[in-house]
């Protein structure tokens, strides 16, 4: 396959899976120029042991995951574009609570489990193609999810505070 059809393919999916990790469109863009220059060095190693889908996200992510550790980017920072600004303001309020709670809860676990949560429940990535990209058996994949949604769990719970109204102290 040649450079130009698979940055035709999968410029696209590359953008919003990294857009989705590092948390705004200036760096995605930056970070996908980086990518496509990557593949374009290294497309002579592609084997063909993977898909190429596989095999153009694993280098997606292992420079977003760079980029992340360099510079210290929230990944749900991208989910602040999804919020209406059509909504209530109570509820505009209450969704942007949840989604900073959220990106300070994944900025808590490692990256290896902050990875399979982005790859499975922000890019809608199958444990078989995590697996692939991140080069670690399916089982694995699955596990580190498991681990991580029961932290996101224990952190979130821990911390959840009401956002509006009194703010009540346990009594001892």
């Amino acid at each position: 396959m040649e450079f130009e059809a698979i940055a035709r393919q999968y410029s696209g999916m590359l953008y919003r899976h990294i857009h989705r990790m590092v948390g705004n469109r200036e760096d995605a863009q930056d970070v996908l120029q980086e990518v496509l220059l990557l593949i374009f060095r290294k497309l002579h190693t592609f084997r063909g042991d993977a898909s190429m889908k596989t095999w153009v996200f694993r280098i997606a992510s292992n420079r977003a995951i760079d980029f992340i550790r360099q510079s210290r980017r929230r990944p749900t920072e991208a989910l602040d574009e999804k919020l209406s600004t059509k909504e209530s303001p109570l509820l505009f309020a209450q969704r942007r609570a949840e989604i900073d709670a959220l990106g300070k809860a994944l900025d808590l676990l490692p990256d290896e489990q902050r990875q399979v949560v982005v790859l499975k429940e922000i890019n809608g990535l199958t444990f078989r193609e995590i697996a692939e990209i991140l080069q670690i058996p399916e089982n694995t994949a699955k596990t580190r999810m498991y681990t991580s949604l029961k932290k996101l769990r224990e952190i979130l719970s821990r911390d959840r505070k009401p956002a509006f109204g009194p703010q009540v102290e346990d009594e001892k």
